[in-house]
């Protein structure tokens, strides 16, 4: 489903760039930074690339490495990846000023897989029982979508990109080569909240994403004006 997604992003760019008249067109490269559900001291670098189909309309395309040692507490052999793809469109200003404000729409898939060591998880979410288990092998992808809003502050070919976003997050979690299962009564403390990944099949969660993206653009770039 994500790849039907993406592919149906970028041909609705292509067709809409095909039928505006643009006054400005390029490539631009992006990095940034992110945390990534893989347990604590989870860091990922995202490098991307955006193109510039008019003054309305960009596409942006990144991908999530994981950039924290492969080991963390009880988590063991993290591996995660992820693709995002955003179009976005931008307001025009009536004054010539040194940023301006988009509205977008993203859409991300996320492979992510670990082993869990002295962990649990809940048959539903609705359990009041935990299987608890010495070491686990997770599947847990993650499928996103989100509105997001943000500011461009450039001023020559260097830029910033201040951003927000909320959606929808789905994830399905499967276990595999579960070592000395045993059921036990659901964990109740202060200020636990269980990872999606803590529930075994289909969790549905609220989505939220904010940050600082840095831009490089390839073309002498312009906020879009009313002409």
């Amino acid at each position: 489903m994500p790849k039907i997604v993406f592919i149906l992003l970028l041909l609705l760019s292509t067709s809409l760039y095909g039928q505006t008249d643009s006054a400005q067109k390029g490539w631009a490269v992006t990095l940034t930074s992110s945390l990534i559900p893989l347990g604590s001291s989870a860091i990922g670098i995202q490098p991307g690339a955006e193109y510039k189909f008019n003054d309305r309309l960009n596409l942006l395309s990144e991908i999530t490495f994981r950039a924290s040692p492969k080991n963390s507490g009880l988590l063991f052999d993290r591996h995660y990846m992820r693709l995002k793809s955003e179009l976005r469109y931008n307001f025009f200003k009536k004054r010539k000023k040194v940023f301006h404000e988009y509205a977008g729409l993203q859409v991300a898939w996320a492979s992510r897989r670990f082993v869990d060591s002295n962990g649990h998880y809940y048959e539903n979410q609705k359990s009041d029982s935990a299987v608890f288990f010495d070491k686990a092998k997770l599947k847990s992808p993650i499928t996103t979508f989100a509105v997001q809003f943000g500011s461009i502050i450039a001023d020559g070919r260097f830029g910033v990109d201040v951003f927000m976003g909320f959606g929808v997050r789905f994830v399905h979690t499967s276990f595999s080569e579960v070592t000395n299962p045993r059921k036990g009564p659901r964990i109740f403390r202060a200020f636990y909240f269980p990872a999606a990944y803590n529930y075994a099949g289909n969790v549905t969660q609220f989505h939220f994403n904010a940050g600082i993206r840095f831009m490089w653009h390839f073309y002498d770039f312009q906020h879009p004006r009313r002409r």
